[in-house]
């Protein structure tokens, strides 16, 4: 009964057909709510309400049909969270995507029989599913538009046959992990408007089968990488509104290529018909912030070795002595040395002593104070690195733009 113009509610009697099997009613004007009765249709395999005007949250109870095999309930006015999955274990088909659902989605540990999983523009929060990399039979991915935060697992590239990752339009950060260059059969990667703020893996040069890279409006630096643009059947790559610095000299046959709001020195080496264009203003500012910081740090280490060799010359001279002989039984020695400094002919002090061990107390603070310089060193690199992602930031953030076309409409897609 798909797309028949139906019209009304569905009606709580439906639970008194318990040997009902499947139902097809998606792509009608059903509106109301989904009855909690729909629990009682214990051999259920097959439930489609899609593409209606459903307006009420999700029954516990349906999560409780464990010979479900296809659940399909995108594109209502679903709302609410989601109950728990894991009754659900033979289920290949889960679509709930363009809905008002709320929440964190459940784990889906249990779902070892899934191959579609679609749940993209609804108002989840939280991080990623757990259990969406224990998955080996998903082959299509739709979590676009979510809210996700948190980073992409290295347990992503035990998807083996995965063919469709959408995980545009969310806050994921961290960097983009190199096992995605496992995913063999991958034909569309979709990471674009996000925080990810790594170099691009070269790993995923080894996806051969892949046609659409889109990982506009992040924060990735460095190369792009050659491995990525010469792969044989890429025809759409989106890289524009990063940080990218170094373009590769050699390109597949593009038909779709946007590399602009970059910091590319030039575009040169550039194929016909790739939207390249100037370095971004927010690079300007990031050069700017690292070669003051660069400064800050050099200043800042020369400052730290000047005190340090003042330091140890206090130390080691006093007044305007030629020589100066320290008195037995200094603190901390267990010989007793006598230690002697005489001037050299460059006007600096030799230390000698005769045949006894040196001051412990004087090494030990020696030894204390490159290792302070070291660590202020250490810090202010680390300063240097935050400031230009700060500097980037600041100069032009992130949008977060809906950039799945291509796949809007998938799950009905799927359906057909």
């Amino acid at each position: 009964m798909r797309d028949r113009g139906l019209s009304g509610s569905l009606s709580p009697a439906i639970g008194n057909i318990t040997s009902l099997v499947e139902l097809r009613v998606g792509r009608n004007r059903i509106s109301g709510s989904l009855p909690c009765e729909l629990g009682a249709l214990t051999a259920l395999q097959v439930l489609d309400v899609s593409s209606n005007a459903i307006d009420s949250t999700v029954p516990s109870e349906i999560f409780s049909l464990s010979a479900l095999r296809h659940l399909a309930l995108f594109r209502n006015k679903l709302t609410g969270t989601l109950a728990s999955l894991d009754s659900l274990s033979k289920l290949t088909f889960l679509a709930i995507d363009v809905n008002g659902l709320t929440g964190t989605i459940p784990s889906i540990d249990k779902l070892t029989n899934l191959q579609l999983f679609h749940a993209s523009e609804n108002e989840f929060d939280g991080t990623l599913p757990d259990g969406l990399g224990r998955q080996p039979l998903l082959s299509s991915v739709l979590l676009f538009s979510c809210h996700f935060s948190g980073t992409i697992g290295s347990q992503i590239g035990l998807l083996a046959n995965l063919a469709t990752l959408a995980l545009n339009g969310n806050m994921l950060e961290g960097p983009l992990p190199s096992q995605l260059g496992a995913l063999s059969r991958l034909k569309s990667l979709q990471l674009g408007s996000n925080m990810f703020d790594s170099t691009i893996p070269t790993q995923l040069g080894k996806l051969t089968l892949l046609e659409s890279i889109k990982l506009s409006g992040n924060r990735l630096v460095g190369v792009l990488p050659a491995q990525v643009t010469n792969l044989p059947a890429v025809r759409l790559l989106h890289v524009d509104e990063n940080l990218l610095s170094v373009a590769p000299t050699t390109w597949t046959s593009l038909t779709d290529c946007k590399l602009e709001e970059n910091c590319f020195e030039s575009c040169s080496n550039v194929p016909p018909g790739c939207m390249c264009g100037a370095p971004a203003p927010k690079c300007d500012m990031l050069t700017t912030t690292t070669a003051t910081t660069t400064a800050t740090t050099t200043t800042t280490a020369e400052s730290t070795t000047t005190e340090l060799t003042t330091e140890l010359t206090t130390t080691e001279t006093t007044s305007s002595l030629d020589v100066l002989t320290l008195p037995p039984g200094s603190a901390g020695d267990t010989a007793a040395p006598n230690l002697t400094q005489t001037p050299s002919a460059t006007g600096t002090f030799a230390m000698t002593t005769a045949a006894a061990p040196i001051d412990g107390a004087l090494i030990g603070g020696v030894v204390g104070g490159v290792a302070g310089a070291l660590l202020i060193i250490a810090v202010v690199a680390f300063l240097v690195r935050r400031s230009r992602v700060q500097a980037a930031d600041s100069a032009q953030p992130p949008q977060q733009k809906n950039d799945d076309s291509g796949i809007y409409g998938s799950s009905f897609k799927a359906l057909q």
